[in-house]
């Protein structure tokens, strides 16, 4: 189970809690609010928004908390990924061009897309399967 947390009175970080033995592990140790973690399909790899660069862009990083990488860096806030059933995409909020969209990308960050565009806010992206 992933969550985030301030239990160190600090901002909040993520953790990653294993049910199995309750065994706790921190994942995530960085100035700025760490949030919305959610593993890769096939769970070698998390996404998750992070603030710990002044705004919140999309991160990843290994499933055990190394080697967190931006998968967007601008100046807009970057939130709420979502990774596709196959695990080559992933799904995210932006507010880059005014107001709140909805985006995709690849999973290594490259051809992020606009896919709403639209006078209100887009929020909270999710995919389905269709069988």
């Amino acid at each position: 189970m992933l969550f985030e947390s301030n239990r160190n009175g600090g901002d909040f970080e993520l953790y990653r809690l294993r049910l199995d033995d309750m065994q706790l592990t921190r994942l995530t140790e960085s100035k700025g609010i760490e949030t919305e973690a959610k593993e890769s399909p096939d769970g070698q790899h998390i996404a998750f928004a992070s603030q710990r660069d002044g705004d919140f862009d999309v991160y990843l990083m290994n499933s055990d908390g190394s080697d967190p990488r931006p998968l967007t860096v601008n100046d807009a806030a970057d939130r709420c990924p979502q990774w596709s059933p196959d695990g080559k995409r992933i799904s995210f909020i932006s507010d880059r061009d005014g107001n709140l969209e909805i985006y995709m990308m690849n999973a290594d960050g490259s051809d992020q897309l606009r896919l709403t565009n639209s006078p209100g806010s887009d929020e909270v992206p999710d995919w389905i399967t269709v069988h």
